[in-house]
């Protein structure tokens, strides 16, 4: 979200339908993320496996068929950009081509599944299916069938549409709704951020609360950053939908939302510090900590990060407004009274949001790069990289939007014309790095799922539940392992000294027996 003054959306320089626009984007993602993704696959199983099951020769003609489709993408967006130059003939052979690879990726995901089905209900069934001649011959048939299976009339069927659609186009009038790339990057953030950054917070949440007994400080943390997460999360769909259109849900409510997630953003910050100055704390100063985990202070400090962050976050209340200025009504607006009451308003969401908790980090994690290669203890190792992972996310995410902050503090400085040209550039980054404050929403179940891959033992036990119950074993007796880690010369003269007693034990007691069996 963007949260400056005077956000003024500009212009594209050549307007297009905003499906267009938004099939635009989802296909450049497609293409960006699948093709390097296939071609990792396919050379990785051509490089280093030598033994291929059936299961990794399929998933090699899936990701061949996969990259064959998505190849073909740069001239399907250049084709919605501008038109399709290529010829009809070209048009029906890359047409040919995705439906021979997309019904090829049908049939090898529904063998996969057979086969998985047979090799665990049947294995009996599967002996005279393991040669690897059988299965050459039968993705050879395979792809015999998918080609000669494609009937021309659905490749004629959709030129001849593509064609008409093309016609069409020059007699169709621009939709009153249209809106700029800038709007429609945000609207795509936004959604798939909500999808799968709703989703997943709330597994992370009912796993902590359904299966985690004996919660960690750090599970409790993690817990309470999903919670901050979703609730900024839910309101994701009234902000696409008024991107989309206009800002319908009154002033109150724009406040009330803009209130919230200002909150919610701010306790989040200060719960990624507290993650980090305790991971920080019992890796460096052990004795401390377990003096911090024996006081059990956790409560009274997260009360403390709530009501701070509620407390920093009253400043939108007077300032934040509904208004019309490219047009359409949206929530968007920072009225301020005064150039002073701006440079406050703006200094204490930077400073205090961004300067101060990444600064805190910075000096956290320089003073526990050298210990964390040297940690003997695996488990204490997993779960600073972990933290570490969200930390860096959080720094992506954030930077450019504080970097805004930063740029309308300057704008304020400069002469006129100078700040004209810093503004233009402002409001042209405002929608895609205020979008991007909601990825740090929604990454750090993402990075949950990667940690917790290497725990994944049987389908029952998902692997996010046995990372949190893996953190709360082990965050207990950190501090524990941690001092005799450090005192490790004290724990062997007093391992010393108790191997002395029990000998001196041992012997008073022979004594005894000897003097008894004597008498």
């Amino acid at each position: 979200m963007n949260t400056s003054s005077d956000l003024a959306p500009t212009e594209a320089p050549e307007e297009f339908d905003s499906g267009k626009a938004v099939a635009c984007v989802i296909l450049g993602l497609s293409f960006l993320v699948g093709a390097p993704g296939n071609l990792l696959v396919i050379w990785t199983i051509l490089r280093h496996i030598k033994q291929r099951s059936h299961t990794v020769v399929l998933v090699l003609h899936l990701a061949v068929a996969d990259m064959l489709v998505i190849i073909t993408l740069p001239l399907w967006i250049y084709s919605l950009l501008h038109t399709w130059v290529f010829g009809a003939l070209v048009c029906k052979g890359l047409v040919y081509m995705i439906y021979v690879c997309m019904f090829s990726s049908i049939i090898f995901i529904t063998i996969m599944s057979v086969e998985r089905f047979l090799a665990i209900c049947h294995p009996f069934m599967m002996r005279g299916w393991n040669s690897h001649s059988a299965m050459s011959k039968f993705l050879f048939f395979v792809w015999q069938f998918v080609i000669l299976f494609i009937p021309d009339t659905a490749v004629s069927t959709y030129a001849c549409s593509m064609n008409r659609s093309h016609e069409l186009s020059h007699l169709e009038e621009k939709a009153p709704g249209d809106f700029d790339g800038g709007t429609v990057v945000a609207c795509v953030i936004l959604g798939l951020s909500f999808l799968v950054g709703a989703p997943g917070n709330l597994l992370v949440i009912w796993t902590i609360l359904r299966h985690v007994k004996q919660c960690s400080h750090t599970v409790v943390v993690i817990l309470h950053l999903a919670a901050a997460d979703l609730l900024v999360l839910i309101t994701l769909p009234l902000w696409i939908y008024s991107f989309a259109h206009s800002w319908v849900f009154g002033e109150a409510c724009c406040k009330g939302m803009v209130f919230m997630i200002q909150a919610c953003m701010y306790c989040s910050v200060f719960l990624i510090t507290l993650m980090s100055v305790e991971r920080f704390v019992a890796v460096r100063y052990p004795f401390a900590s377990a003096d911090w985990k024996r006081k059990k202070a956790l409560n009274k400090v997260l009360l403390a990060l709530w009501t701070a962050a509620f407390l920093f976050s009253i400043p939108v209340i007077p300032t934040q407004i509904v208004d019309g200025k490219s047009g359409e009504e949206q929530c968007l607006y920072r009225l301020y009274t005064s150039v002073t009451q701006e440079l406050v308003c703006v200094l204490l969401e930077t400073v205090v949001g961004y300067i101060l908790p990444l600064s805190i980090l910075v000096v956290c994690y320089g003073c526990l790069c050298s210990r964390i290669t040297q940690m003997t203890f695996r488990s204490k190792r997993k779960s600073t990289v972990l933290i570490a992972s969200v930390v860096i996310a959080f720094a992506v995410c954030w930077t450019p939007h504080h970097l805004g902050n930063i740029l309308s503090l300057i704008i304020l400085a400069v002469e006129e014309d100078a700040a004209e040209r810093l503004e233009g550039v402002r409001s042209a980054m405002a929608f895609v790095t205020g979008a991007m404050v909601f990825i740090s929403s929604t990454i750090n179940p993402i990075l949950y799922m990667f940690a917790a891959h290497s725990f994944r033992s049987s389908l029952r036990d998902i692997g996010i539940q046995k990372l949190f119950r893996h953190i709360s074993s082990t965050s207990p007796g950190e501090g524990n392992r941690e001092v005799s880690f450090v005192s490790k010369r004290h724990s062997n003269q007093t391992n010393s000294s108790q191997c002395v007693t029990e000998s001196k034990d041992q012997m008073s007691v022979l004594l005894k027996m000897c003097e008894n069996s004597g008498s």
